[in-house]
């Protein structure tokens, strides 16, 4: 059964891509657009973690996490996770679990696997973005007590 374990291990291998492609688009997304919430190091941290993470090298996101912990990682598990179940229930295969992008060429379902990668950017931005908000208010209120 050689065939069925190269293609369920496909599928894993794409459900990992369609995760890495959340977890880049959201945060890089997040770094630039609402760079309030970031601060300057965070910010051109941002473009080269697109550069790296389309590749599928999510290293790139390792300052952040380490930065803000808890808003970064629940939103990149929160974005990743939907976004490889999808991939695997779309029924998309990628022969390399690295190669980002570059790997969606040999995918089988290529369409498939970005718009999974899609909706899982979609739920991690939406979700930094809840959870920054959070954060800013509590910041704000800790602030005025200080102040008073």
């Amino acid at each position: 059964n050689f065939a069925a374990e190269s293609a369920a291990a496909g599928e894993w291998m794409a459900a990992i891509t369609a995760g890495s492609l959340a977890l880049t688009l959201g945060v890089t997304v997040f770094a630039v657009f609402r760079s309030k919430y970031m601060d300057p190091v965070q910010r051109e941290n941002g473009w080269f973690g697109l550069l790296a993470g389309l590749c599928g090298y999510t290293n790139a996101y390792i300052p952040f996490a380490a930065g803000d912990p808890f808003r970064i990682l629940l939103s990149c598990i929160t974005g990743a996770a939907p976004a490889g179940l999808l991939s695997v229930w779309f029924g998309c295969s990628v022969s390399s679990a690295i190669g980002g992008v570059f790997a969606m060429s040999t995918a089988g379902g290529p369409w498939w696997l970005l718009l999974a990668g899609i909706i899982g950017a979609a739920l991690n931005l939406g979700l930094l973005i809840w959870a920054s908000k959070i954060t800013q208010k509590r910041l704000f209120k800790q602030k005025k007590q200080q102040a008073e």
